[in-house]
């Protein structure tokens, strides 16, 4: 594997002396099997207001975290359905489909979430009024903290459906507002299609067809999404900043290297939405010859 990195914390920082709790967690849970479970330790992240704890204590985040360590596709098992307009339909139809089908999901209490407050569909107003259902509107709110809950994400941008991608839930509906928005996330998601009068079962997922990557930039990968795994949130600042110093100090390995190679890749090993644009998006502009800026702990770091 390549978890042996030559990196070089700034002389006497806090990370030499006493390594954040994360990267010991992630060390117990790379050295772990997964019958060793290894998440009842007292390792915990805060949660959002209204929303429960979010502490890692069952299977399914341990097996994302074993599967994209492996290489092996690691997508959180959670029914996902998008509700399309169809021929001779109406916005009001397609909107009672999505929430007639999370409401026939067993989970936890419903979590509504819409590009503004106020909110012109009847059927989602009845919803929200409903006793225990939260509802937030884009501003101000960070979604992905949805584990234990039911996720109705309304109209959704490019953007807010990275919200709703490979992310923990106990049901997922989707109303389709611009067909150019959702057509990566469906692929990738494959959900059951609500339409008028009939419902489309998920296939068997196509992914596109790319050259296998080198084994070190593959490697590299797995680890971003490992750690990525470990956070609700995903990818963090410090991972990003590795990573952008690798593209800099090693552009030998990754010249070869495409950027669609890097987007199915992240998709295979199950990462959020919105962490395959990041890193995409830093190997896109590595191509346009763009430097980063990078803090001074790994400004020299570069995977071994």
């Amino acid at each position: 594997m390549i978890w042996v990195m030559n990196e070089s914390p700034a002389s006497g920082s806090s990370s030499t002396r006493n390594p954040p709790l994360r990267d010991r967690y992630t060390s117990l849970v790379l050295r772990s099997s997964v019958k060793a479970w290894p998440c009842e330790r007292s390792w915990s992240r805060p949660s959002p207001p209204g929303f429960r704890s979010s502490r890692l204590v069952g299977p399914p985040r341990y097996a994302a975290i074993t599967n994209a360590t492996q290489g092996e596709v690691a997508v959180p098992d959670v029914p996902v359905a998008i509700s399309r307009l169809g021929e001779d339909d109406s916005r009001e139809a397609q909107n009672l489909r999505a929430v007639k089908w999370l409401l026939s999901q067993p989970g936890g209490p419903v979590v509504v979430v819409t590009p503004q407050r106020a909110v012109e569909s009847a059927s989602i107003a009845r919803l929200i009024a409903q006793p225990g259902v939260q509802h937030h509107a884009w501003r101000g709110h960070h979604g992905g903290y949805y584990s234990g809950h039911r996720v109705l994400q309304a109209w959704p941008d490019r953007k807010h459906l990275n919200d709703v991608w490979n992310v923990d839930a106990d049901a997922i509906a989707v109303i389709e507002w611009s067909v150019d928005e959702t057509a990566e996330w469906i692929s990738h998601m494959n959900p059951v299609q609500l339409l008028p009068g009939n419902r489309i079962e998920p296939s068997s997922p196509q992914r596109p067809a790319v050259a296998p990557l080198p084994e070190d930039v593959d490697a590299i990968l797995r680890h971003i999404a490992a750690m990525a795994a470990g956070y609700s949130a995903g990818l963090k600042w410090n991972e990003e900043d590795k990573l952008k110093a690798d593209m800099m100090n090693r552009p030998d390995r990754w010249v070869s290297v495409t950027v669609e190679q890097i987007r199915a890749r992240c998709h295979d090993l199950g990462m959020r939405g919105e962490d395959v644009d990041t890193i995409s998006g830093y190997l896109q502009r590595r191509k346009e010859g763009r430097r980063f800026n990078v803090g001074s702990s790994y400004r020299t770091f570069h995977f071994n």
